[in-house]
């Protein structure tokens, strides 16, 4: 949890072209915004596998599909030239995203419950279940809903 005088901080940062984003969701946040501002957090990660634009500020070990600068009194000229150049780095950042998380088709999580329940059959010999596709489709759409609530479907 931030301290509450650094949130007022950024809270004031709000504007004609900013907002500020309170949520226990990060990924509702990350889905929200258009560039990430940072210095060195797993966020990055998360957030290149969206595709969109990422400045570091001073980052431990800057990638290529980063803008890293090396003052905060360059935030806004980068800023400007990452939100008018968005696909200037978009190479490096498919090459990094496919480095870290090669599968991203949406479907990891159901290869995962294929593989456990592979495992537990062959290791403890249980019968597998029956298929049941309405039951991955349901948990599938709940989720969905999950992400983008108050919004309605065509």
């Amino acid at each position: 949890m931030s301290p509450p005088e650094l949130v007022a901080r950024y809270r004031q940062l709000a504007g004609e072209h900013a907002i500020y984003l309170d949520s226990d969701r990060l990924a509702d946040m990350q889905h929200a915004a258009d560039v990430l501002v940072c210095d060195t957090s797993s966020v990055i990660e998360e957030f290149s596998l969206l595709g969109k634009p990422v400045v570091t500020i001073r980052h431990r070990q800057p990638q290529p599909f980063m803008h890293d600068i090396d003052s905060p009194e360059r935030i806004d000229a980068t800023l400007l030239q990452v939100l008018s150049e968005p696909l200037a780095r978009r190479a490096a950042m498919e090459a990094y995203a496919d480095e870290i998380h090669p599968a991203r088709d949406g479907r990891s999580a159901g290869r995962v419950l294929d593989a456990v329940e592979v495992h537990l059959d062959q290791r403890f010999g249980l019968r597998r279940r029956p298929r049941r596709p309405w039951r991955r489709w349901w948990r599938t759409w709940k989720m969905l809903r999950a992400l983008f609530p108050g919004q309605t479907r065509p």
